[in-house]
């Protein structure tokens, strides 16, 4: 899609080339939405692509794993027993690889557990 095999020597993408080939992949696919979270340093749009089930990238959900995340990154002003029900909540979580390792928001910081595996 960017005109030459990834990882090739001496051939990397622009911005731009990047940026398109997440716009056709959104495009492309049911299970992945691509959403501008900010601006670069450069004043591009910074994109951050979320891979999930179509369930799971309804705006709704997107909401509700959000707030889960953003609550489990201030885990330490959590009582253990509301980290563990928010660590619940996260399973469903897009992207997500376990219950204590949520998505990563933008504005969020890893939950003190896990600082070192993000």
């Amino acid at each position: 899609m960017i005109g030459w095999t990834p990882c090739i020597d001496y051939k990397l993408a622009t911005y731009e080339q990047i940026a398109d080939y997440y716009r056709k992949l959104d495009k492309a696919s049911d299970r992945m939405k691509l959403v501008e979270i900010g601006k670069t340093s450069e004043g591009r749009p910074q994109l951050m692509a979320i891979v999930s089930s179509k369930k799971n990238l309804k705006d709704a959900n997107l909401k509700r794993y959000r707030e889960t995340s953003v609550r489990l990154s201030q885990g330490d002003s959590l009582s253990e027993s509301e980290r563990g029900r928010w660590r619940r909540a996260a399973r469903a979580s897009p992207g997500s690889t376990s219950a204590s390792t949520p998505p990563r928001w933008p504005g969020t910081r890893p939950p003190r557990s896990s600082r070192t595996t993000w």
